[in-house]
């Protein structure tokens, strides 16, 4: 499952170019988080089956790579391009505590259960982080247009 999520990321990545070119990075990466936390909560939520793991390993590959290929553009089109490199540091920086904090807090929920086979904790965690992250997002993009569909 986990080279399906990493083979859809990598077509996420792309199509998400694209997409970014037509609707504009900020948009581009709204919708790809606003898909990945419906991703986490409508899909992993009910993935009771290995064929719908599967499913939620492709949709959510996808999601992922759209989200991690829209970064830095947002970077440069808030910040100019002559603060890019240090931009994209801190916000690589921040990517990687999160990182190091998500595993062990998902851990934690999953300790406290007593048993490892309920991911329901650990899901709600996942989706509601990446829920706040959506609303952030939204409110940078009324921040940068109140245009509702403006190209940002």
């Amino acid at each position: 499952m986990v080279g399906l999520m990493n083979g859809a990321s990598a077509v996420g990545r792309i199509v998400m170019g694209l997409v970014s070119d037509r609707i504009g990075c900020i948009n581009a990466l709204f919708i790809s988080t606003f898909a990945a936390s419906l991703t986490v909560f409508l899909v992993w939520t009910f993935a009771k089956t290995t064929a719908i793991m599967f499913v939620f390993s492709i949709l959510y590959g996808l999601c992922c790579g759209a989200y991690l290929s829209s970064t830095v553009s947002v970077s440069g089109a808030i910040c100019g391009l002559e603060r890019l490199a240090s931009v994209t540091g801190i916000i690589y920086a921040g990517m990687a505590i999160g990182s190091a904090i998500g595993s062990p807090t998902s851990g934690a929920i999953l300790d406290s259960i007593g048993h490892k086979t309920d991911y329901m904790g650990v899901i709600v965690f996942a989706g509601s982080v990446m829920a706040i992250g959506t609303v952030i997002l939204f409110l940078l993009k009324f921040k940068t247009s109140r245009n509702m569909f403006a190209r940002v």
